[in-house]
């Protein structure tokens, strides 16, 4: 019997809403990070409609 890796369970394991987001809008994962820190500033084109996500995403959890 094999052991189950960390990193296979990882990858198993529910992703987070940056994942979801960049998934989405087939793009990276650092990309939306860096809108959500504000370290890019979108104002046109997939950005903003990923800020417009993750913004909409704050309010639903609220």
């Amino acid at each position: 019997m094999q052991k189950e890796t960390i990193s296979a369970r990882i990858k198993k394991g529910p992703k987070t809403p940056y994942q979801v987001c960049a998934a989405k809008y087939k793009t990276g994962y650092v990309y939306v990070a860096q809108i959500a820190s504000g370290k890019r500033v979108p104002t046109r084109g997939k950005g903003l409609e990923i800020k417009k996500w993750l913004e909409n995403y704050i309010n639903e959890q609220n």
